[in-house]
């Protein structure tokens, strides 16, 4: 019985920390003229904007390379802007994933796909993952589809700071 109570209180616990978690963690929706708006805003030398979304496999692998960037160079040299693609009834799980993750905050794709697609980069197809560097002063720099590694997204922002 005492090994039942006891399992018991630590899932009590563990579902009461998740619950806070996830209402800590922030999803704002917004169109792609917004997220370019806080990029350009943004003080950091190097801007990473990544499009994901929680159904995405190489997405969610690779989403711990872009946190450990920001925690590792700081706010000066990087600011990663998170960007689900996920849809508006999925915000809950968005919240799920990003405190699971470490993460305080993504924006939530709003608008048509073409028109925020185009608004990014006539080049990118609209696949996901994304990801896209832009330099201090909001100029886009690099851009790539598909899943990266840590040490090639490090080489990369390197490469503009």
């Amino acid at each position: 019985m005492y090994r039942l109570t006891l399992c018991l209180f630590a899932i009590s616990l563990l579902w009461i920390g998740t619950t806070q978690a996830q209402t800590t963690a922030q999803v704002q929706p917004a169109t792609a003229d917004k997220i370019l708006e806080a990029i350009r805003n943004s003080n950091a030398a190097v801007k990473v904007v990544n499009i994901w979304a929680t159904w995405c496999i190489p997405c969610v692998e690779e989403f711990p390379y872009f946190v450990k960037l920001a925690q590792t160079l700081g706010p000066d040299k990087v600011a990663v802007f998170f960007v689900s693609a996920d849809f508006d009834d999925d915000v809950a799980s968005v919240r799920a994933f990003l405190a699971q993750q470490g993460a305080a905050f993504s924006f939530l794709k709003q608008g048509s796909d073409d028109v925020f697609v185009r608004a990014f980069s006539p080049q990118w197809t609209g696949a996901l993952p994304a990801t896209f560097l832009y330099d201090a002063s909001g100029r886009l720099r690099d851009f790539w589809e598909g899943k990266t590694t840590y040490e090639d997204l490090v080489k990369r922002v390197e490469a503009l700071l």
